[in-house]
């Protein structure tokens, strides 16, 4: 999504999801490879936080976040702002948490890989 911004597209609509193991105001990104391939575990995307201030950058407002999987958030251009003044301003009163127990397996591994970008990112 940064390199569309980046290079002038400006969707009215960007929905991602995003990785709800990590809460406001945690913010947390995967480093950009492009080879890598998901493992199943929990080092994938980024946190709710990082979309949020990054897309702040190319001028989006977070306006809600799938209530069934806590793992969609959806952000509009701001020259749509207007059409939604009742979303709370404070991004833990939309954030949704991992919805694991809704399916047969409860949350993804533990990744050495995110551990090691934590620690990357201190």
């Amino acid at each position: 999504m940064r390199s569309l911004l980046k290079v002038g597209h400006r969707p009215k609509l960007l929905i991602v999801e995003y990785n709800a193991k990590f809460p406001p105001p945690v913010e947390f990104e995967i480093a950009y490879d492009p080879k890598h391939v998901w493992q199943g575990d929990d080092y994938f995307g980024a946190s709710l936080t990082s979309f949020v201030k990054e897309f702040h950058k190319f001028d989006y407002q977070l306006v809600c976040c799938n209530s069934h999987t806590g793992s969609n958030a959806f952000f509009v251009d701001s020259a749509y702002a207007n059409y939604f003044k009742d979303v709370p301003p404070d991004l833990d009163s939309i954030y949704v948490g991992p919805r694991y127990a809704l399916y047969t397996k409860f949350g993804h591994p533990a990744s050495i890989d995110t551990i090691e970008r934590i620690f990357d990112l201190l």
